[in-house]
């Protein structure tokens, strides 16, 4: 289960504008983290991260780091991987001249099961 601007949404079903200055132009910011024993890793620091990093492209945050939090948090319950990765992301929205980030980002969160390193041997 991922979480796209507002919606819990299937992997399958996960859309996102083909506008969006994400992938137009890679306007977009990411931070990521993994679960330990199923608890998020240094989670509020990794949002800290996350918003200066937007703050350093212009990209205005969708929603405040602590709603960011909750959201995280439920995408991850939502989600029943006995350990996950998380990716937070957030993109520089359809902008009308298709260059400047849009006052309306997107805020994305993709949980998924963690890939663990296998024994080479």
């Amino acid at each position: 289960m991922y979480y796209i601007n507002g919606h819990y949404v299937d992997p399958n079903q996960a859309t996102l504008p083909i506008l969006d200055l994400g992938l137009l132009r890679g306007c977009a910011v990411f931070d990521y983290l993994r679960t330990y024993k199923g608890r998020c890793f240094h989670l509020d620091e990794h949002l800290q991260r996350l918003g200066y990093s937007a703050q350093q492209l212009g990209l205005e945050l969708p929603y405040s780091l602590a709603e960011i939090k909750k959201i995280v948090l439920e995408t991850k319950q939502r989600n029943s991987f006995e350990e996950a990765s998380i990716k937070i992301l957030i993109t520089g929205g359809i902008s009308p001249d298709q260059f400047t980030p849009s006052a309306q980002t997107h805020l994305i969160v993709l949980v998924y099961p963690l890939d663990t390193y296998r024994d080479w041997e």
